[in-house]
């Protein structure tokens, strides 16, 4: 797939411009298809004609060439198909560049006291918690933990746990939950983070790029709205 730039060089292609899948295999496909054609005239033109060959084996050779060429045929079609919906998912991911998408990551952003954040449990948990960190890795901020397996959703007001407004900036989200038995629940953490670019691995891989660094996947993204 050709590189996609413009002028800031935001859309990036990682993506060769060696020969598909597909088309390798219609060119051997087409190789062998033509070499036994020309060997099956040769024994024709050649055979005794009082022991003619068996007309059934010719027949079920084209046959089998036959299918091969279809086989080759409807895997251009798919993988046609593929490219245009991998240019379809970079067309609306560069229509991203500038906002702000929400996907799994730690770092919260606080303007002006809104700070929002989603965790997730893959299963309830008995106990747990959930706690913001500032930049130098003190605990400013503990929230109740919803225990229960799902997707939770939580606004912070951007104050401290003495109530105290925070400055702007990134703040660190870290949640552990444990089941009755004290074992490590699986969680996840979701925030919102600034798309500055957007990269394309082969045909079905779009990542956004984001400014602090993070390579979110495009599909893996549930949330987008403008910069605040």
């Amino acid at each position: 797939m050709p590189a996609i730039t413009n002028v800031n060089n935001p859309v990036t292609s990682t993506s060769g411009q060696t020969k598909s899948a597909a088309e390798k295999a219609e060119t051997s496909a087409n190789v062998n298809f033509d070499m036994f054609l020309k060997l099956m005239v040769t024994q024709l033109q050649n055979q005794d004609p009082l022991n003619p060959a068996d007309g059934t084996q010719f027949t079920e050779q084209l046959a089998t060439f036959s299918q091969l060429e279809q086989q080759v045929a409807s895997n251009k079609h798919l993988e046609k198909l593929s490219n245009a919906q991998s240019l379809t998912s970079q067309s609306l991911a560069v229509n991203m560049i500038g906002k702000e998408v929400m996907a799994q990551g730690q770092q919260v952003k606080l303007v002006d006291g809104k700070g929002e954040f989603q965790y997730k449990l893959e299963k309830d948990a008995a106990t747990g918690t959930l706690e913001v960190f500032n930049g130098t890795g003190q605990v400013v901020k503990t929230f109740e933990l919803n225990t229960k397996k799902g997707l939770h959703k939580v606004e912070w007001d951007g104050k401290d746990d003495d109530k105290n407004l925070l400055a702007n900036g990134e703040y660190k989200v870290v949640l552990n939950a444990f089941d009755a038995d004290g074992k490590r629940v699986t969680t996840n953490t979701y925030v919102y983070s600034t798309v500055k670019g957007v990269e394309s691995e082969g045909v079905d891989k779009t990542y956004l790029m984001m400014k602090d660094g993070k390579k979110v996947l495009f599909e893996d993204v549930f949330s987008v709205r403008n910069a605040v």
